[in-house]
């Protein structure tokens, strides 16, 4: 075959080669499927299902039940600019003027130039600037050619302060302090006094007994002592009075009250008469030392009171004129005074 003159062909060797042999079909054995692994194809009306063949298929609406809305529309998605609503149109109002339309017309704004005042600035500033003080420096020493400088300011204070008239003094809040101080203890004194006084006068804690109990005096265990015998005399009488024959139960009970009553009253003089000692249990609450302060309360009292009455004798001593003198006639106080004793006499 000649190539010559020849621009295109199609003709293959090596096809022609394989044309010429018959072709081979091999057969495949099916696969061994048991009864779990084998499937059947399912078709679900969108797509195929594959699922197992022992298992058993599922009739339509068997979990849920049968749907209570119609199935979505694939044709009918969400489209741009639909949940957005339109406004409702509104309609336009025109405003009509009814209350300012009668306003009065604001009055024209009256200009007025600044006046020019006479004020001299010039020679303010030059006054001011000539009272003025120069700064001190702050005192300071140089030891070394070097210039080190030293501060002098706490050393002026030292000074100033040796200089004072409170240097080297106790300071006055501090002897207020003290005499406030000596005040109390000098009030303490007093009263630790008057409480020892009244403990020896009411006999209370001697010879080793307790604050609860304290010791009559003479006078009271005298007067005691005779109260006591008075009611033994008007008993003795109240028994002598008594008839001779007790024959009633009124009169058993009469006499025999009246008998002990004797004895007791008989016991209580010997008891009283043997022992010149007594002491008797507190009836109050009180202790000494409130008792103490309520006596020396009652003593600064009546000292007040008797210097106000020392400075009222003292003022009318003053107002009063002497023997042989005349009242001024402008101290009108003074004639008011003498009209009034007179009066009074």
């Amino acid at each position: 075959m000649s190539t010559i003159g020849v621009t295109f062909h199609t003709e293959d060797i090596h096809k022609i080669i394989k044309q010429s042999k018959p072709p081979t079909t091999t057969i495949k054995v099916p696969m061994y499927e048991t009864k779990i692994t084998k499937k059947r194809v399912v078709d679900s009306g969108t797509k195929t299902v594959h699922v197992n063949a022992h298992v058993k298929a599922k009739s339509g609406h068997q979990t849920f039940g049968l749907a209570h809305y119609e199935a979505p529309n694939c044709s009918n998605f969400l489209k741009k600019k639909t949940k957005t609503k339109p406004l409702p149109p509104v309609d336009k109002k025109e405003f009509v003027c009814t209350s300012n339309c009668n306003l009065p017309r604001l009055p024209k704004w009256k200009i007025e130039c600044p006046k020019r005042s006479d004020r001299n600035f010039v020679k303010e500033n030059i006054k001011w600037a000539d009272s003025l003080e120069p700064k001190i420096p702050p005192p300071r020493s140089v030891d070394s050619p070097r210039g080190t400088v030293k501060d002098l300011t706490h050393l002026i204070q030292m000074i100033k302060v040796r200089e004072s008239e409170n240097y080297g003094k106790v300071p006055a809040y501090l002897c207020e302090r003290k005499k406030r101080l000596q005040r109390y203890l000098d009030r303490k004194k007093k009263q630790d006094e008057i409480e020892r006084a009244y403990r020896e006068q009411m006999g209370i804690g001697v010879r080793g007994m307790s604050e609860n109990v304290y010791m009559i005096d003479e006078e009271t265990r005298a007067k005691l002592l005779q109260g006591l015998k008075e009611h033994w005399n008007e008993l003795s009488k109240q028994f002598l009075r008594l008839p001779v024959m007790c024959d009633t139960m009124t009169k058993i009970k009469r006499k025999t009250w009246l008998e002990n009553e004797i004895d007791r009253v008989e016991r209580d003089v010997k008891l009283i008469e043997g022992h010149p000692c007594i002491y008797v249990e507190r009836t109050d609450t009180k202790r000494t030392d409130e008792i103490a302060a309520e006596i020396l309360r009652q003593q600064e009292l009546e000292r007040k009171a008797e210097k106000e009455r020392e400075k009222e004798k003292k003022a009318e001593s003053e107002l009063v004129p002497e023997a042989g003198e005349e009242p001024k006639d402008n101290d009108q106080e003074v004639r008011n005074l003498n009209y009034e004793k007179e009066a009074e006499k």
